[in-house]
């Protein structure tokens, strides 16, 4: 099971995601050529890069290793006009896949055999497929509703009776639920649920799972794939330690930090955009 603590060998996995972002063309115009890593203080020689503008970049300006891509999330190849787009080699893509089942396992007791339903609207279509795959990967059955009719979508749930519900649509109505849902998982605090158990990822797109929460208040982080500082004007700043093909370097979120201890964070504001 995940560790959630920073690795022993941080320094080294810091130096190698540097190196690797250098071979890119965006970072090799933001990453003084002086810079190398020996210390994690050494990190903050390097500028920030706002998340914004991060999301501008052409893909093959942020690749290192385009060779090993083997996973292009969303529609179109992630080709949109508003982001640039995620692609993973296969070590990212297992990293992502263990985190979020990690998380979801942290929150289930025993073994049984559970059936996941993910009610999506039509915006978050790709990611419900995205998440359905990551559970049906791990040998939990998966059903996506489109939620283009929510008296139906609530009649399909008390149909197949699932065990874990995962919310990607606003306004859901926890009474509407059949009975034995053991757990409602959410994303970005879009929803506070008062009745069943919740699991709140904190994900930022383009970046990943990056820690997850019981109450929406204290947000466990995933430091062991993720570096964590601060910025100057209190936004949470994230370096990806094991990205090799599409480096994270820096990258300041538009989320502000309450507090930030060695491995809980605290939000002052989580950003309405993801």
């Amino acid at each position: 099971m995940r560790t959630y603590e920073t690795p022993d060998n941080v320094e080294e996995l810091l130096s190698r995601a540097v190196r690797a972002a250098k071979n890119t063309s965006f970072y090799s115009s933001v990453i003084p050529d002086c810079v190398e890593i020996a210390s994690v203080s050494d990190l903050s020689r390097i500028p920030v890069t706002p998340l914004t503008e991060y999301r501008m970049q052409r893909l093959a300006d942020v690749l290192a290793e385009p060779d090993r891509v083997q996973w292009i999330a969303g529609a179109l190849g992630g080709q949109l006009s508003d982001a640039v787009a995620n692609a993973e080699g296969p070590v990212e893509s297992s990293i992502r896949f263990d985190i979020f089942m990690d998380a979801l396992k942290d929150c289930l007791s025993g073994e049984k055999k559970r059936r996941c339903a993910i009610v999506s609207s039509t915006d978050r279509r790709f990611f419900a497929a995205e998440t359905a795959t990551i559970l049906i990967h791990f040998g939990m059955p998966a059903h996506v509703f489109l939620d283009v009719d929510r008296k139906r979508t609530y009649e399909f749930l008390n149909i197949t009776r699932p065990d874990i519900v995962v919310v990607l649509i606003d306004g859901l109505d926890e009474s509407e639920l059949p009975p034995g849902v053991e757990l409602c998982v959410t994303f970005r605090r879009s929803q506070r649920l008062r009745k069943l158990p919740q699991l709140d990822m904190y994900l930022v797109d383009g970046i990943g799972f990056l820690g997850q929460s019981t109450d929406c208040e204290r947000y466990l982080l995933n430091n062991d794939e993720y570096l964590f500082q601060t910025s100057e004007n209190g936004r949470l700043i994230v370096t990806a330690l094991r990205n090799q093909v599409r480096p994270l370097i820096r990258i300041e979120t538009l989320d502000r930090v309450k507090s930030l201890s060695r491995n809980i964070l605290e939000f002052a504001e989580i950003s309405a955009v993801a």
